[in-house]
């Protein structure tokens, strides 16, 4: 992942913004007819914008029971027709029995929501990260022993975001996971200081965001992310030279168009209760929507802060309070409980830099909404066309195969299994209907790229190797259902005792990964 060093503090984030993917935050569909000499052509275009709402009352227990015509959409100021509705009850699990004991069975949960807790141990003081250990602690006391969601507990720390427990309903398997892990000591927290010494610790939190919506997007649900920790630092616009500054708004606008993308909300949870630090408060127009950063709305109390991506993505910043168990719940159960509404903008923006204000309010009094508070218009096709002539970018190539091979997180961007047919031969395959394929002289092609790492008993990498494989296909691509099935051979040493096969889809960039012991 990359590094920013103290004599170049910049170099970090321009090695971001080349490796994030492009914005996406809304889809658009264009139709665009070839141009005829002397006949006027007519160019249409369709986007549909998604928001994921959470009604609360004055108690901040969830409401569930509004209709369609309780709620109102503005963009822009200007009413929207709210073109489709769904209510929390069609966001639930299938059944309440204990479904999923590891992200191996998250294809039973249909378009239900999932929890993913994340301590954040590069960025808060160990004290305070005691206290959030503490009440996380009392937090799944007081849960039922079959969870209602799949819940992951996750961990950044200075070097790597790492799982501590995988994707479960099983407590009593997170409260053991929990005991067992020893937190790592945030010493980049000392090692410098000053605005651009903050850097490394804010390319980090970008990167877990980046890398869990990644692993992330073949769950079909919403994927609610509560980051208990302080997040990546505040950075003073004031004493930011332009450039840096640029390229670390750039940073956080991309990563939060790959949260969006993957449909992640980020709930953040501050355990540091005495922080003097301002927190944003989402009621008033801030968050991404507010600020003057060229229309970024990346700037609150003229600083670039962590929690205005809770705002942008749906989520909400908690801060400020004793009882951090009761804001995990909260945050639990805000991204559980949601409306998903759907309207198409009266007026269309091609400006990926003009941010749309999105405002959304209910007719029943006594009630709060969170909901995202706007968005940058997605990539025009011209623009996709124009990066897809251009080709891929090698470090983004190296940079999504590596961290997903090194990560022990599941990645189930594409639906991929392995197995050994014999001493370092195996086959990979991965389902069809999630690659992107497009068109060729002849059908459709699909490019993908494979990395396979082994790892010994002490989780060290001993082994590495890649390979690029094409497939082709003359049928209908919107309805395969077939697997790619490729042969690997690795040269497995004798101390392998894991092999990590990842997957690349070329087109797309989603990634899929699948995890064997070796015999």
């Amino acid at each position: 992942m990359a590094q920013g060093t103290q004599d170049k503090p910049n170099v970090s984030f321009r090695r971001w913004a080349a490796l994030l993917l492009l914005p996406v935050g809304v889809k658009a569909v264009a139709q665009q007819p070839a141009p005829t000499d002397g006949i006027a052509t007519l160019s249409v275009k369709t986007q549909l914008v998604t928001v994921d709402v959470t009604v609360n009352d004055t108690n901040g227990h969830p409401v569930l029971d509004l209709g369609k015509a309780d709620f109102a959409v503005r963009e822009n100021g200007t009413p929207q027709r709210i073109r489709y509705f769904s209510p929390p009850s069609e966001h639930r699990m299938p059944s309440t029995g204990e479904l999923v004991r590891s992200s191996a069975d998250l294809n039973k949960i249909g378009g239900a929501p999932v929890s993913i807790l994340v301590l954040d141990e590069i960025n808060t003081p160990f004290t305070d990260m005691s206290m959030a250990r503490g009440a996380l602690e009392r937090y799944l006391k007081t849960q039922p022993e079959i969870l209602t969601e799949p819940t992951a507990l996750f961990f950044v720390s200075n070097s790597k975001l790492d799982v501590i427990e995988d994707y479960t309903q099983n407590k009593a398997a997170i409260q053991a996971a929990l005991k067992k892990h020893f937190p790592d000591y945030p010493w980049q927290l000392t090692a410098n200081s000053g605005d651009m010494a903050l850097l490394p610790r804010m390319s980090r939190t970008l990167g877990a965001l980046v890398q869990i919506a990644e692993a992330a997007r073949g769950i079909k649900g919403r994927k609610n992310v509560v980051w208990v920790g302080k997040g990546f630092p505040s950075i003073d616009v004031s004493q930011t030279p332009p450039d840096s500054l640029q390229v670390i708004t750039d940073a956080i606008k991309r990563s939060t168009f790959a949260l969006l993308e993957s449909k992640v909300s980020l709930f953040t949870i501050d355990p540091s209760t005495l922080d003097p630090t301002p927190i944003l408060d989402q009621e008033s127009d801030s968050g991404m929507a507010a600020g003057d950063l060229n229309g970024t709305g990346l700037v609150f109390g003229g600083a670039i802060q962590f929690q205005s991506m809770a705002g942008a993505t749906g989520g909400h910043a908690y801060a400020m309070n004793n009882f951090i168990d009761q804001e995990i719940a909260s945050g639990v159960s805000d991204g559980a409980n949601y409306y998903e509404l759907g309207y198409s903008p009266t007026q269309v923006s091609d400006d990926p830099a003009k941010y749309r204000k999105i405002a959304i309010s209910v007719t029943r009094p006594g009630t709060k909404v969170i909901a995202r508070d706007g968005y940058f218009p997605s990539t025009t096709p011209a623009a996709a066309e124009k990066v897809a002539a251009a080709g891929e970018d090698l470090d983004q190539v190296k940079f999504d195969l590596s961290t997903a091979a090194l990560s022990k997180l599941a990645y189930n961007g594409l639906a991929v299994t392995a197995q050994e047919k014999s001493a370092g031969q195996f086959t990979v395959s991965i389902a069809a209907e999630a690659i992107e394929w497009r068109e060729a002289p002849q059908g459709h092609i699909a490019e993908l790229s494979v990395l396979a790492v082994c790892f010994s008993a002490k989780d060290k990498p001993v082994c590495k190797g890649s390979s690029e494989h094409t497939a082709s296909t003359t049928g209908d691509v919107a309805h395969l259902k077939s697997e790619l099935t490729y042969k690997v051979a690795v040269d497995v040493p004798s101390s392998a005792t894991r092999i990590r096969f990842v997957v690349r889809d070329v087109t797309s960039g989603k990634v899929g990964s699948a995890d064997l012991k070796i015999r």
